[in-house]
């Protein structure tokens, strides 16, 4: 009977610990909490900058940068059919109210939506996210609807929080937290849970990580200028430059005409893959002007001479207008190229004073120079990388071989015991052979004279 209860007790105990391990799972694929200073733990940004700093990640835009988002690390793996709600604690202090969508790919459709608010493999939140907020506000969107979310396995999502049917002011948000949950309930626990302890996420590294390396994502090459001094490999052919703000200025003198910017040299772009080249710019000129690549490739080494008609420029449809009070992004198509398509590109001039009469002193700020293989921006690695690269510095760690210094001293020591050795005076017992002289009493030999020895008298 005893051992019978004691069977019955195990077994229940089995059934709780079955039970309460079942509960702790259920809850949270995916959070990131931003505790850790200056780890974005592998999230990367589009448009705008983003820094962690007192547990909050705050990404920053400029005005006029529309569908800015944030992009997580890759291969998630979500199981879209449990994790159903993407979560978003954040304080919006933009001077604007804005839309928040999440976008994702799965691991059997890698293409991004062109179009947001109308795409398959996007959800809206049910409310805008408001501007000007005080405090911070959870916003929760419910992907359980989206056939394509339900049904597959999301490996990577993006969160636009500036997106606006107008021109989007200059602001800031700060995010406390991104969460993937099966639950719209949120575990008390779950705020203090570290990043450290989500073993699926990618390490810091990925990072870098940046969208570039997935061949379904949007890759860029990219020069932002945001190293004072800087001006990471672009020369002037007239005028002079300068790299200030997050900002290389180009300064021309009157009747500099075609005044253009020379890039750094043996770029190997693919122009089969990557077909546009953007500038933003705020123009400071007196007058508009023309704007206008011009490319060399691996093949064909010798520059347009004129530039509005030659084999190897493409002119952007429209002007740069003149006294630009903001920022301007200017997208040249080169798709229509067939020497760009069909060749490595190892170096470009883009020309900004272009005109055809004189061009009057003035003045291009130059926010940033990609080129990519969507209409779309990804992320700006140039700010990204430089600051990933600081988790590598860990290797710290390694000093803790100060450890092994300890044994050396502990058994060098222990020979002392060894000085023991002095019970072995003890065969002072060994005297006791004195009784050894008992042999006196053995009676003496008989002297005896036999005189048997001629002439020996004994």
């Amino acid at each position: 009977m005893f051992k019978r209860m004691v069977s019955v007790l195990i077994a229940i105990s089995m059934m709780l610990s079955l039970c309460s391990f079942t509960t702790v799972s259920a809850s949270t694929a995916y959070e990131w909490n931003f505790n850790t200073d200056g780890d974005k733990e592998s999230w990367v940004a589009n448009k705008g900058t983003t820094a962690v700093l007192g547990g909050v990640m705050t990404h920053t835009v400029k005005a006029g940068q529309n569908n800015a988002f944030l992009q997580s690390p890759k291969d998630l793996t979500i199981d879209g059919s449990q994790y159903k709600y993407v979560k978003i604690r954040l304080k919006n202090s933009n001077c604007a109210s804005s839309a928040c969508i999440v976008s994702f790919i799965t691991d059997t459709d890698t293409n991004w939506d062109k179009v947001y608010s109308s795409g398959t493999k996007s959800v809206v939140t049910a409310t805008g996210i408001t501007g000007y907020d005080s405090d911070y506000t959870e916003y929760v969107i419910d992907m359980s609807a989206n056939s394509n979310w339900t049904n597959g396995t999301v490996t990577r999502i993006r969160v636009l929080t500036f997106l606006n049917s107008t021109s989007i002011t200059a602001g800031s948000m700060d995010i406390d937290y991104i969460k993937v949950d099966d639950t719209l309930q949120n575990e008390e626990s779950t705020p203090t849970v570290e990043p450290t302890t989500e073993p699926t996420q990618t390490p810091a590294a990925e990072e870098t990580v940046a969208p570039t390396d997935a061949p379904s994502d949007i890759m860029e090459m990219v020069w932002n200028f945001n190293t004072d001094g800087d001006k990471e490999g672009w020369l002037a052919n007239k005028g002079t430059l300068a790299v200030l703000g997050g900002v290389m200025t180009h300064t021309v003198s009157a009747g500099q005409s075609n005044a253009f910017l020379l890039s750094p040299k043996d770029l190997a772009i693919d122009g089969s893959k990557y077909k546009y080249v953007k500038i933003r710019l705020k123009n400071n000129n007196c007058a508009s002007s023309t704007c206008v690549v011009s490319f060399i490739t691996d093949t064909d080494s010798a520059w347009d001479t004129l530039y509005s008609t030659g084999t190897k420029s493409v002119m952007t449809p429209n002007g740069i207008t003149g006294y630009d009070s903001d920022y301007t992004e200017y997208v040249i198509d080169m798709s229509a190229n067939s020497k760009w398509n069909n060749g490595t590109i190892t170096r470009m001039r883009v020309l900004t004073f272009l005109n055809t009469t004189s061009i009057t002193a003035g003045s291009m700020d130059i926010d940033y120079i990609k080129v990519s293989n969507s209409l779309e921006n990804a992320t700006e690695p140039t700010p990204t990388p430089t600051v990933a690269p600081t988790p590598t510095v860990e290797p710290t760690p390694t000093v803790e071989p100060t450890p092994t210094v300890a044994p050396t001293p502990t058994p060098t020591v222990e020979p002392t015991p060894t000085v023991a050795p002095t019970p072995t005076v003890e065969p002072t017992p060994t005297v006791a052979p004195t009784p050894t002289v008992a042999p006196t009493p053995t009676p003496e030999p008989k002297r005896e004279w036999h005189f048997n020895t001629d002439g020996d008298k004994e």
